[in-house]
C-alpha cells in the first residue's frame, strides 16, 4: 500500500508499477525518458542468498546518474527509483547500501475471524472493510491529482539548497558521521516530510513525530545497516527483536506457535558438550534451532534467511558451534508454554519461565550455539548508539544560509522558538497551497489552529437549502470523487460549498485574500425529494450518498433554457467541445461577455530543471520557442 500512495503522488493512479522482475536495461532506458518523476518498481525478487549484481550496479548508476552504454546507444537515468521488496538486498555491499534509503515495515497483523461469529457480525465486518476499501481508493485517487502541487514546492523554481544542506547536516550530527552519502539522503527525506506536514495544516507534534521517528528508527537503521551489515549481526538483531523472554512487545508469549520464538526454539540455560570445567561454569551460551527460528523471522519481521546459508556462516566464526540440546517438545506437549494462575477469581494464562520445565517436557533437538558475550556486543553497540543519540532536541548546527547563523532546527521547525519559524518554510510560501497552509493565508478547515473546521454560515445555509446536508460529509474523499471526474464539471450539477469556498480563513494584515465567487447563486425552487421507497415498503432503498446528492442537484436547479434562433438569423453554429463549452471551477461566472479562456493558445515553454547546474542552456538561451520541448539534460 505505500508502494502504491508513493505511485499515486507522483501522477500515476491509472499506471501501474514496473514489476520487480523487469530488467536493468528496461528500468535505465524508462529512466532516461523521464526526469525527476521517480519509478515504482514492485516487489524485487533475488536469490535467497538476497545478493543481486545487477541491483548493485543499478543501485550505482541511478544515485550517481552515470551513463550505460551498449554498441552505439547511451542512456543516462535522470531519475530515481523506488523498490521494494520481502527482505534487504546486498546487505554486504556497504558502498550499495550508502546510496539508497533503506525503510523498514512491520509486518502485517493479522486479524482472525472468530469461529462463532454470527451474521450480524460478519456483515459489520464486511461493511467496514467493504468502507475502509473505498475510502482507502478514493484517497490514492485525489492524491494523484496533487502531483502539480508537490511539483511546486520550489524556491524561485529550485530546491531550496541552505534547507536542504541544514537537514543533512542535523542528521550527520545526529548520526555522528559526517560526508555520509547516507545521513545527506535522510537529510533529504527530514526536509521534505517536514514541508509536507506544514502543507498539510500540522501542529507542533505532528513535526515532533516526524524527528522522534526520524532519530529513533532511521539513524538505527542506517547504524545497523551500515556497522553491522554482515548477515550474521542481522540475523542476531532480529532475533533479539522477536525474543519471547524479552519486554520488546513484538511478540506475544502466548502468541501462534509459528510466530513465537519460545522454549521450543530457544534456550540460554543449555550448554554444548566438550567443555572443560573451568569453562562450562564461566562461559554463557544463546542455543538457536535455526530452522524454526527463521520461520519466526519471516512471520514476524518479514525478513527472510535461508537456513543453508546461515549455517555456512556459521561455521566460520568461532563463537558459534553445532551441536544438540533439550527443548520443549510440542508434538507431545500442549501449546503454548504456559501455566494456569487463579487471579482476582478466574483462570488465567501465564508463560512458564525457563527454569520451570520440566525434563518430560523437552525432547533433544539440533541447534546452534552463540556465546553470549559475543552476542550481546552486537546488540549493546546499537542500543548504546541510539541512546547517545538521543538528544536530538539540543543539536545546534551552523545554518548554510548567511542570514541565519547558529540554531536549533527541532526548536524552529517544530515552532517552540521564540525567534519565529524556521527559514526552509519559505519554499510553501511560492507552492499552490501558500493561501491555505498559513504561509500567505490560512484556511480553518480542521487542524493547525484551536476551534477545528470553521465554516461560512452564508455558505452552510445556502447548501443546506439546496439539499446537500452538512459541509464536512461533503469534502469526505468518496463524496469529493463522485462529483469531480476527468472532464470539467458543470456548475449547476455542484453544491454551493464546491463552488464557493466554505471555510473561514485567517485573512491577517500581512495575508493575501482567498478569492471567492461571489456571483454564483444557487437558489432552491422545490423542496428535497423523498427516497422513494423500496418495493417491500420495510424502509428506504438502498441509494449511496453520492446517488442521493446527484438527484437533489438535478431537481434542485434546471439548466438554464436554449435562447430560441431569430427568423432573420437561421444559421446553424457548430458545436463547441465539452472542454470549450465548460470553463474551470476558478473562472466561473454569470457574465456572458466574459471571455472565453479555454480557447487561448499557450506557447510551448522549454521544460523547466531543478538542479541549478542544469537550470539553463550554456549559452543561457531562455527564449520561448513553438517547437518540441528539449531533451533532457
Amino acid at each position: 500500500e505505500a508502494a502504491l500512495l508513493a505511485q499515486c503522488m507522483l501522477g500515476f493512479f491509472k499506471t501501474g508499477a514496473f514489476t520487480g522482475d523487469s530488467t536493468k536495461p528496461a528500468i535505465i532506458e524508462r529512466l532516461s525518458l523521464q526526469r525527476d518523476l521517480s519509478l515504482v518498481i514492485d516487489d524485487v525478487v533475488t536469490h535467497s542468498s538476497g545478493e543481486s549484481r545487477a541491483y548493485a550496479t543499478l543501485g550505482r548508476t541511478l544515485y550517481d546518474q552515470s551513463s550505460r552504454t551498449v554498441c552505439t546507444r547511451t542512456h543516462r537515468p535522470y531519475s530515481s527509483a523506488i523498490f521494494t521488496s520481502n527482505g534487504t538486498i546486498n546487505d554486504n555491499d556497504k558502498a550499495f547500501m550508502s546510496r539508497m534509503i533503506l525503510i523498514n515495515f512491520d509486518a502485517l497483523s493479522e486479524e482472525r475471524v472468530p469461529r462463532n461469529e454470527t451474521q450480524s457480525q460478519q456483515e459489520v465486518r464486511e461493511a467496514r472493510d467493504t468502507h475502509l476499501t473505498s475510502e482507502w481508493n478514493a484517497v490514492r485517487e485525489l492524491m494523484s491529482a496533487l502531483a502539480v502541487d508537490f511539483e511546486s514546492i520550489l524556491l524561485d523554481g529550485k530546491l531550496d539548497k541552505h534547507a536542504i544542506q541544514d537537514c543533512a547536516t542535523f542528521m550527520q550530527i545526529a548520526i555522528g558521521r559526517y560526508r555520509d552519502r547516507n545521513a545527506n539522503l535522510w537529510g533529504l527525506l527530514l526536509y521534505y516530510m517536514l514541508l509536507t506536514n506544514y502543507m498539510f495544516q500540522c501542529d507542533a507534534e505532528d513535526q515532533e513525530g516526524v524527528f522522534e521517528w526520524m532519530i529513533s528508527s532511521v539513524t538505527r537503521a542506517a547504524f545497523e545497516y551500515t556497522n553491522h551489515a554482515s548477515l550474521i549481526d542481522q540475523f542476531v538483531l532480529a532475533v533479539e527483536k522477536v525474543r519471547a523472554d524479552k519486554t520488546s512487545g513484538l511478540v506475544n508469549p502466548l502468541g501462534p506457535i509459528d510466530q513465537t520464538l519460545s522454549w521450543d526454539k530457544m534456550r540460554t540455560d543449555l550448554q554444548p558438550g566438550g567443555l572443560t570445567p573451568f569453562d562450562s561454569g564461566t562461559i554463557r551460551y544463546i542455543a538457536l534451532r535455526i530452522d524454526a527460528t527463521c520461520t519466526v523471522l519471516e512471520k514476524v519481521l518479514n525478513q527472510k534467511y535461508k537456513p543453508s546459508v546461515l549455517q555456512h556462516a556459521f561455521d566460520k566464526l568461532d563463537w558459534c558451534v553445532r551441536g544438540f540440546g533439550k527443548f520443549y517438545d510440542t508434538a507431545t506437549q500442549p501449546w503454548p508454554i504456559a501455566r494456569n494462575e487463579y487471579v482476582n477469581g478466574a483462570n488465567v494464562s501465564a508463560p512458564v519461565a525457563e527454569g520451570e520445565l520440566e525434563m518430560s517436557m523437552l525432547k533433544e533437538r539440533k541447534c546452534v550455539y552463540f556465546r553470549l558475550d559475543e552476542w550481546n556486543k552486537i546488540v549493546d553497540s546499537v542500543e548504546r548508539t541510539c541512546r547517545d543519540i538521543v538528544d536530538y532536541k539540543s543539536i545546534e548546527i551552523f545554518s548554510r544560509c548567511p542570514k541565519i547563523g547558529r540554531y536549533n532546527l527541532f526548536e524552529l521547525a517544530c515552532g517552540h522558538s521564540e525567534e519565529g519559524d524556521w527559514f526552509g518554510y519559505r519554499a510553501l510560501v511560492q507552492c499552490t497551497f501558500a493561501k491555505f497552509c498559513g504561509t500567505r493565508n490560512l484556511l480553518y478547515v480542521g487542524n493547525h489552529v484551536d476551534g477545528g473546521m470553521q465554516v461560512k454560515p452564508e455558505i452552510s445555509v445556502l447548501n443546506d437549502a439546496v439539499g446537500f446536508g452538512p459541509i464536512s460529509e461533503l469534502y469526505k474523499p468518496q463524496v469529493i470523487r463522485s462529483f469531480f471526474d476527468y472532464d470539467w464539471p458543470d456548475q449547476h450539477e455542484l453544491p454551493p460549498a464546491y463552488v464557493r469556498v466554505p471555510f473561514k480563513s485567517r485573512n491577517g494584515p500581512d495575508d493575501d485574500e482567498i478569492m471567492d465567487n461571489n456571483d454564483v447563486v444557487l437558489v432552491p425552487e422545490s423542496p428535497p425529494p423523498s427516497l422513494p421507497p423500496s418495493e417491500d415498503d420495510e424502509g428506504p432503498a438502498p441509494v449511496s450518498v453520492a446517488q442521493m446528492l446527484r438527484e437533489m442537484a438535478r431537481n434542485k436547479r434546471a439548466p438554464p433554457p436554449e435562447p430560441e434562433p431569430e427568423e432573420a438569423n437561421m444559421t446553424t453554429a457548430t458545436p463547441l467541445s465539452s472542454c470549450e463549452s465548460r470553463a474551470p471551477l476558478g473562472d466561473i461566472t454569470n457574465d456572458d461577455d466574459a471571455p472565453n479562456v479555454a480557447n487561448k493558445s499557450r506557447k510551448r515553454r522549454r521544460p523547466k530543471n531543478l538542479i541549478d547546474d542544469e537550470a539553463e542552456d550554456e549559452d543561457g538561451n531562455t527564449e520561448e520557442e513553438e517547437v518540441a520541448p528539449a531533451q533532457p539534460g
